[in-house]
């Protein structure tokens, strides 16, 4: 089990503060275990937990009050294990707390990035602590399902798609995940790699190939 005493990601050097609908705030994860998934950790090495050794503060995006994004060990972990996967021009659903962008960033094969996010508030809020990467970055404000739709096919030739916009767990969200797939295999052709956090990506794009016709 991987044990932390401290803990800091990217999303730390965020200003804590509200813009709109958007807030970045401060929460602790008190001393215990807590669920890793078998994430790889940064040894790649994969747990069931972790545990909490001291108080460890994570960074929490809400919007509305409600939270849409944390930065906790599983997700920053998984982040960067998304990213090894990216090489090119990657299209990216959802902003976030920006963890994806930092993780791609550190990829030397990723040449730039196409962020579709839907809030403005969000964008306002996370964009500007984006400004040290050096990948070329666009933030494109729209709700996801409509980009396709007004982008020139052209510049749809997407190297790699990222999905990140579920919240929540559930049966219920294998059955979106699973449409979710097929959806930008069907927009994105091109792309090699398409990812969805927090799935099993290689059942969901073998599915999305032999069962494409039945959604």
């Amino acid at each position: 089990m991987q044990r932390l005493s401290s803990w800091e990601t990217p999303a730390h050097r965020l200003p804590r503060k509200k813009v709109g609908e958007a807030e970045v705030v401060t929460e602790f994860y008190e001393p215990g275990p807590y669920e890793l998934y078998h994430v790889p950790d940064p040894d790649g090495e994969e747990h069931a937990l972790y545990e909490a050794v001291e108080r460890l503060p994570i960074t929490v995006l809400k919007v509305g009050g409600k939270t849409v994004m944390v930065d906790d060990p599983p997700h920053w972990w998984m982040m960067k294990k998304h990213a090894e996967y990216y090489s090119g021009r990657v299209l990216v659903a959802g902003l976030g707390l920006g963890l994806i962008l930092h993780a791609l960033d550190a990829e030397e094969h990723v040449e730039d990035i196409v962020v579709v996010e839907r809030s403005q508030d969000v964008v306002d809020l996370v964009l500007p602590s984006l400004d040290e990467l050096d990948t070329p970055i666009e933030v494109v404000v729209m709700d996801w399902h409509d980009f396709p739709d007004v982008t020139e096919a052209r510049e749809r030739d997407f190297d790699g798609v990222f999905f990140d916009l579920f919240v929540g767990d559930g049966p219920s969200l294998v059955g979106m995940a699973m449409r979710e797939m097929i959806w930008m295999t069907e927009r994105f052709p091109e792309a090699k790699t398409r990812r969805i956090h927090g799935m099993n990506n290689d059942f969901l794009e073998a599915l999305s190939r032999g069962l494409g016709r039945m959604f």
